[in-house]
C-alpha cells in the first residue's frame, strides 16, 4: 500500500502555509470612516445627555429647596417634622400631636388626630 502524500494534499498543504496572517494594524481591528464618526457621535450624545441630566438635577434641587435639613418648608428635627410657613399636603395627614410654635394664649395642642 502506498502511504506517501498525494499531489492534491501537497498543493493544499503548501497553499495554506502562505496565507496572510492578520497583523495588529489591520483594518479589522479598528474603526475607520463612518463607523469612527458614528462612535464619536454616540460619545458626544452621551456626554450631552449626562450634562443635561446633571443640570436638571441641580435645577430641581434648587427649585424644591432641598437641603440636608429637609425640603422646602418641611424641616426634619430630632423630635419629628417641623412645618414652617404654608404647606399643602396631597393626601390626608395622620399625626399624634400638632403644636404651634409660639407660647401664648393662642397655643394650640391637638392630640390623637386621625
Amino acid at each position: 500500500m502506498f502511504t506517501g502524500i498525494t499531489q492534491e494534499h501537497y498543493i493544499l498543504a503548501s497553499q495554506s502555509v502562505h496565507l496572510p496572517r492578520p497583523t495588529q494594524g489591520s483594518p479589522g481591528s479598528a474603526a475607520y470612516g463612518w463607523r469612527k464618526r458614528g462612535l464619536y457621535f454616540l460619545l458626544l450624545l452621551l456626554l450631552v445627555t449626562m450634562i443635561v441630566n446633571l443640570a436638571l438635577t441641580v435645577w430641581i434641587i434648587k427649585v424644591m429647596n432641598f437641603s440636608t435639613d429637609g425640603m422646602g418648608s418641611l424641616k426634619l428635627d430630632q423630635d419629628g417634622i417641623r412645618v414652617e410657613g404654608k404647606s399643602e399636603f396631597a393626601s390626608p395627614l395622620y399625626v399624634n400631636e400638632i403644636q404651634s410654635r409660639g407660647v401664648s394664649a393662642r397655643h394650640t395642642v391637638l392630640h390623637d388626630i386621625l
